[in-house]
């Protein structure tokens, strides 16, 4: 009840000019509708992973949708600055990977693009998403840089990108 504790902690900041509200007060305050809760970069996080996952489940078939919108299998190419591909090196769960780790470097040490499945940029977006950093400037960096990928991978799947509000 995250709306709830907002709420409460705003009207404890309201009321903190020495005497209680009396239990009438109490009353109508609680029965005004809760604010609207801010959006924070964690609700981006979560749905920049949920239109990553969603991306990902709607390239293979199902019983619903027999055809898929791509081919899973096939590589697309996306551009990244040489800071970025070594933050994703060196700063998410990517660093640990046996297979995906070298086939990205291999692919920056060649100067190219970096020609990716769709299950390996939807890793790499789950990976900045949830990166293992406590700074909360470089985490907002690191999903910055999530939803310009994401953006990336949409135009050239020819899918609608997320929409958010990363600053």
């Amino acid at each position: 009840m995250p709306w709830f504790d907002e709420a409460a902690i705003e009207w404890m900041q309201d009321t903190k000019k020495g005497e209680p509200p009396s239990a009438d007060e109490i009353k109508a305050a609680l029965r005004k509708p809760f604010p609207e809760r801010k959006r924070t970069s964690f609700d981006d996080a979560m749905a920049l992973m949920e239109w990553s996952d969603a991306m990902f489940k709607a390239a293979y078939p199902t019983r619903k949708d027999a055809v898929p919108f791509c081919d899973p299998g096939k590589p697309i190419p996306i551009h990244l600055a040489a800071d970025e591909l070594e933050t994703i090196l060196t700063q998410t769960e990517i660093a640990k990977t046996k297979k995906l780790r070298p086939r990205m470097e291999s692919m920056a040490a060649e100067d190219k693009t970096i020609d990716l499945e769709i299950n390996d940029w939807s890793r790499i977006v789950l990976a900045l998403c949830a990166p293992k950093v406590d700074a909360e400037s470089a985490r907002r960096r690191l999903l910055k840089m999530a939803t310009r990928i994401a953006a990336q991978l949409a135009e050239a799947l020819n899918i609608e990108a997320p929409d958010l509000s990363v600053k």
